[in-house]
Parts: structure tokens; C-alpha cells; sequence
């Protein structure tokens, strides 16, 4: 685990998938902005899920829009 900028780790990928999108859907990302930037978690196993889950909607979408929204949910103890 380390710390690393959730929005960039987003946004590369987001952009990864758009790249390589053959079949005309839109890819876009919202991270609402009481999101922190910075977080400590493991980056690589993250993007790997996050890109699983977008190349699956941009395989199974032909022409639309695939969304990532990043939300954050305060947990009380």
C-alpha cells in the first residue's frame, strides 16, 4: 500500500480505455470534488479492477456512453 493520486489513477486509465475504443463509445470520468486527491491504498490492484470493469462496458456497448463516477462515503465508527 502507498499513497497516490486517486485522480490521476482514474483519469490514466479512463484514458487507457478511450484510446483503444474501437467502437465509438464515449468514455468519461466524475469524480465529485469532496473526493480526496490523495489516497493510501494499493494503486496497481485498483486500475486493474477499474480497468476490468471499463473494458467489459466497452465491449458489451456499441455506440453509447460508459461513466465512471467516484464518490466519497464517509464511514462513522
Amino acid at each position: 500500500m502507498a499513497r497516490f493520486d486517486l485522480y490521476k489513477a482514474i483519469n490514466d486509465v479512463v484514458g487507457i480505455v478511450a484510446y483503444g475504443n474501437i467502437r465509438q463509445n464515449t468514455i468519461k470520468s466524475y469524480i465529485e470534488q469532496d473526493v480526496p486527491k490523495l489516497i493510501l491504498s494499493d494503486m496497481n490492484r485498483m486500475q486493474q479492477i477499474l480497468l476490468n470493469l471499463l473494458t467489459n462496458a466497452n465491449k458489451f456497448s456499441k455506440e453509447g456512453k460508459i461513466k465512471v463516477f467516484c464518490k466519497y462515503k464517509k464511514e462513522y465508527s
